[in-house]
């Protein structure tokens, strides 16, 4: 599913995560992103990302 969120393929940054960690997954929807989690994977992509969500 991540694979459809890629946009631009040769960007230096990327534009989604994906994360394991429940609190960085609550901690990104309370600062207005969206996390998209598929039944029975412990993993969720998180969306959309920017060049200051890195720092």
């Amino acid at each position: 599913m991540a694979q459809f969120l890629d946009d631009n393929p040769y960007s230096f940054f990327p534009q989604y995560l994906m994360s394991e960690l429940p609190d960085r997954v609550i901690y990104s929807i309370n600062n207005g992103k969206v996390a998209i989690s598929v039944d029975r994977s412990p993993t969720a992509v998180i969306c959309p990302l920017t060049f200051f969500s890195f720092f």
